[in-house]
């Protein structure tokens, strides 16, 4: 079931990756009621690569310090390839330029 509902998701690249590659994070203790008192947030990147002619993906993770010291995911980001490269450099290297 869990499966599925992945698949169905943008996060379905969760599944698929052949070697992955992660940053150190960031952690921020919190102070602050709305986050919890006591709480930790981290933030990690990882690059999810998936094999021959596609494209790898960078996943941006928050994570959250719950009871007991588990670390679990808040949130993730799907980079996407436009946050990086315009439209013009992108048909520039299509062109072979």
């Amino acid at each position: 079931m869990l499966a599925r509902r992945l698949r169905a998701s943008p996060f379905s690249g969760l599944l698929d990756w052949e070697r992955l590659d992660i940053t150190e994070g960031l952690a921020i203790p919190s102070t602050r009621l709305e986050l919890g008192v006591g709480t930790t947030i981290a933030f990690v990147n990882a690059a999810l690569y998936f094999g021959d002619g596609v494209e790898p993906s960078i996943i941006q993770f928050t994570l959250r310090k719950k009871i007991a010291g588990a670390w679990l995911i808040d949130t993730a980001v799907v980079s996407r390839k436009d946050w990086f490269v315009s439209a013009e450099d992108d048909n520039n290297d299509s062109e072979g330029t």
